[in-house]
């Protein structure tokens, strides 16, 4: 037996979609939270051994129309939120029916909103998040530094550090700072330094995701550093800045309302079929 997939990408995010929503499983919760589920998602993001991915994706009905999306990391942990992982999900979405271009998914207890605003070969989604939430400054210490930096919530939990880094030192020591004792859920990491000169406003980024380590993007990262940036000052209501990822650029603004806006690319790399894995049954 054998399991039909998507692959996507999304500025370098990339994940193994499944889309079930037209399969009717009772037990489908229970499996998703099986010691075999986990193990099956380890190996299909193996990037020697699997498929390959950053994450994987699955597409359910609730009991509303609107489309559920869960997410678990390469390490099979679950994820709240993934707007990557959403913009991917909303393309795979709109190309089964290109009349809707305002595509509503929810993931964990939000409804995410985007929007198709091209149809060329690689979309552009506006995705728009209404709950970031501020929560505090924070210092932390590391093996060689003292981080000072900013959580915010914005269905997971992130901690944004305004201070250039190099990748390397991200590499090596991304884990303590995503398993710190102040992170009781472990968070994901931001770095963020500006691009000096020009409009507008500019600010290189690193990532380090929970449960996934070093990744090329993180649009729940974008909304976190968005949110920071506002809420200290940074920038104002309305106002465009330019966040360049190792993965590409994402356009953000935050909203009067405070709602967060982000301007990205999603595009669907192949499809194919997975066959069982070292004895896994195909779980789904």
């Amino acid at each position: 037996m054998s399991q039909r997939f998507i692959k996507y990408s999304s500025l370098g995010n990339d994940f193994i979609l499944f889309d079930e929503r037209d399969r009717q499983d009772v037990r489908m919760a229970e499996k998703l939270q099986s010691v075999q589920w986990k193990a099956y998602v380890e190996k299909l993001c193996d990037r020697h051994r699997g498929i390959g991915a950053d994450g994987v994706l699955i597409l359910m009905k609730n009991n509303t129309q609107i489309a559920e999306m869960l997410i678990f990391n390469s390490d099979g942990s679950q994820s709240q939120i993934c707007l990557n992982g959403i913009r991917c999900c909303a393309h795979h979405i709109y190309l089964q029916n290109a009349d809707d271009k305002r595509i509503a998914i929810k993931a964990g207890k939000q409804i995410v909103e985007n929007e198709i605003v091209s149809g060329d070969n690689s979309l552009r989604i506006m995705t728009r998040i209404s709950s970031p939430t501020y929560e505090r400054s924070l210092s932390i210490e590391t093996t060689d530094r003292i981080l000072n930096g900013h959580c915010v919530d914005v269905g997971n939990p992130h901690f944004v550090v305004f201070e250039k880094n190099e990748l390397s030192w991200l590499t090596r020591n991304g884990g303590q700072i995503e398993s710190h004792t102040a992170f009781p859920q472990k968070t994901n990491v931001e770095f963020v330094w500006p691009e000096m000169g020009g409009e507008p406003l500019t600010y290189h980024i690193l990532v380090y995701e929970r449960g996934c380590g070093i990744t090329l993007s993180c649009s729940s990262g974008a909304a976190a550093i968005t949110k920071a940036m506002h809420h200290l000052g940074m920038i104002q209501a309305e106002q465009r800045v330019n966040l360049l990822m190792l993965g590409g650029l994402i356009e953000c603004r935050m909203s009067s309302n405070g709602q967060v806006s982000l301007l990205g690319c999603a595009e669907r790399i192949f499809c194919g079929e997975m066959a069982n894995h070292d004895g896994i049954e195909t779980i789904l």
